[in-house]
């Protein structure tokens, strides 16, 4: 299965091009906004609707381990994850509990911070091959929820070493090592190949899927305002019904 090491390359170099454009200073706030919004529906629909019935059908102890997933996320979000200055009055959004705008961070809490990132990203990388390894459409459609992530989750690592005066090319390379961290998640699913082994990590990428989705990707969708915010959320889970179809008929 290389093509599961290929995508995994492709969502990692996403995770660069997230770093290059938050160090580069080349982003639209608003259109970066309506991207993670259509990407948060078809990432809960493929959660949803593909993830959970695969896991549960496969491996007997498929729940367990997709609340596993979901508990280490937890854990990691909410001791790990770098909080923002309690008397800060307006603060600008945040994702994985980081906020991107406005704040001096401490070093060690980003250090903290990213360990959480390159867990998840293992995660990302693991859940696309483990999944190819089943279904080329399903995998094919675990790897388009994982790319619309990526460039939003490079952006925003960047931008927090940033935050802690960190240089440009540090802030990038931490951007850059998660998408290693995504290619080595494959890897080592693709090496031990369609087996119990690569199922548990399919299913507590599941439970990582789960708890970023509902604990971040909407809340962060929601506070943005936007006016277009839910519909383009709930295009995103249109997209997804529209491109398992196709894929179904072409692959």
């Amino acid at each position: 299965m290389k093509l599961a090491l290929i995508l995994s390359i492709i969502a990692g170099f996403a995770n660069v091009l997230g770093g290059f454009l938050s160090t580069a200073k080349k982003v639209n706030q608003n259109a970066l906004n309506n991207f993670i919004a259509v990407s948060t529906g078809f990432i809960l629909a493929v959660t949803i609707l593909d993830l959970y019935p695969e896991v549960i059908k496969e491996l007997s102890n498929g729940p367990l381990f997709i609340l596993l997933g979901f508990i280490a996320i937890f854990v990691l979000d909410n001791f790990f994850a770098v909080h923002a200055h309690e008397n800060h009055e307006d603060h600008g959004h945040s994702m994985m509990g980081l906020e991107r705008e406005g704040e001096e961070l401490q070093k060690h809490s980003v250090w903290a911070a990213w360990i959480g990132f390159m867990i998840h990203t293992f995660f990302d990388g693991a859940a696309i091959a483990a999944r190819l390894l089943v279904s080329p459409v399903a995998g094919t459609l675990v790897f388009i929820a994982v790319l619309s992530h990526k460039i939003p989750e490079g952006f925003s690592m960047a931008s927090i070493f940033q935050a802690a005066q960190f240089s440009r090319f540090k802030s990038f390379l931490a951007a850059t090592l998660l998408g290693i961290s995504t290619i080595l998640g494959a890897f080592i699913v693709f090496v031990s190949g369609h087996s119990e082994f690569s199922l548990v990590f399919l299913a507590l990428a599941t439970g990582s899927f789960t708890y970023i989705t509902a604990s971040e990707l909407i809340p962060y969708v929601s506070g943005t305002k936007s006016r277009y915010g839910m519909l383009l959320f709930l295009s995103g889970i249109v997209l997804f019904y529209l491109s398992s179809k196709i894929l179904s008929q072409v692959l």
